[in-house]
């Protein structure tokens, strides 16, 4: 028909919805319905309430996008949610790609299937971040290195509760850690720093067994710049077979050391003075034999 007036001229598919463009009736519409399921640029009869073929856009008054089937949206999205405050908010689990045989069994879980990439477009493994990454309570500046990663709390290689900000466990024959410095010495700098304050110590490494550590414990080895800690091999306080380093001074089988510098039955000292003492813990002249 033309104009308004007459009797509408059948369509060209089944389900195809013909349009007023305001002077005549458009027969051959890209819209199409099933009754229930509306359909835009799809002529198969659609299989869900809203099918699309072909690119979407929301809110944006001009510009088309340059992807085929693509949406574009402009604002904030939200699933399970009507007050969405990002551009994705999900109110509950979502799954990416080949998608699990049976629904995620956490709350405000995420499932992907394939690799993860944050500031890469070409993710070789499970997660690969281009970047600095914080996890846990934020920091309040952005890091200051690049490919830095910040973790506000416990981490854990091997366990599940870590006791300390790292803890390693594992049951391997082989190292749990290898340190490797392959580049010059900067005269500053080393593959391995350890500083503790306070009486914290910097140091310590135990045995599980207690028979061999280091710093502590009955048959110890301990390295320190404490006055209250002194250098020690085998434990200073109950055996005498051990060697104690103490301010300058050295005794050997000696059951204890003070700060000082003077031995308690040392079978043999070498004190700071310069003066050694054997049978003698209080040697007067550069060798006294007792």
């Amino acid at each position: 028909p033309t104009g308004a007036t007459g009797l509408l001229q059948a369509g060209t598919a089944a389900g195809q919805t013909p349009y007023w463009n305001g002077s005549n009736w458009i027969i051959n519409s890209n819209i199409y319905n099933n009754g229930g399921n509306v359909g835009i640029g799809d002529s198969t009869p659609p299989l869900t309430k809203l099918s699309v073929v072909g690119n979407m856009q929301v809110g944006f008054a001009a510009g088309t996008p340059t992807v085929a089937n693509s949406l574009v949206v402009s604002g904030n999205i939200g699933i399970g949610l009507t007050t969405p405050l990002d551009k994705l908010d999900v109110n509950g689990s979502a799954a990416i790609g080949s998608l699990p045989a049976n629904a995620l069994p956490q709350s405000n879980e995420l499932y992907v299937s394939g690799n993860v990439g944050i500031g890469t477009t070409t993710p070789l493994n499970k997660l690969d971040v281009n970047g600095s990454a914080a996890i846990g309570s934020l920091p309040a500046n952005a890091l200051p290195q690049s490919n830095e990663l910040y973790v506000s709390g416990n981490v854990g290689i091997g366990t599940t509760n870590p006791g300390a900000p790292l803890t390693v466990t594992g049951s391997t024959t082989n190292a749990l850690t290898s340190l490797t410095q392959n580049n010059t010495w900067n005269g500053t700098d080393y593959a391995l720093s350890v500083t503790g304050y306070s009486n914290l110590g910097g140091l310590r490494i135990n045995i599980a067994d207690g028979q061999n550590a280091m710093y502590g414990g009955s048959n110890t080895m301990g390295f320190s710049v404490n006055d209250n800690y002194p250098i020690t091999f085998g434990n200073y306080s109950t055996y005498p077979q051990s060697v104690v380093i103490r301010n300058g001074s050295i005794g050997i089988g000696g059951t204890n050391l003070a700060a000082d510098g003077t031995f308690t039955n040392a079978k043999m000292v070498v004190l700071n003075s310069g003066n050694v003492g054997i049978g003698t813990t209080t040697p007067l002249n550069k060798l006294d034999v007792n």
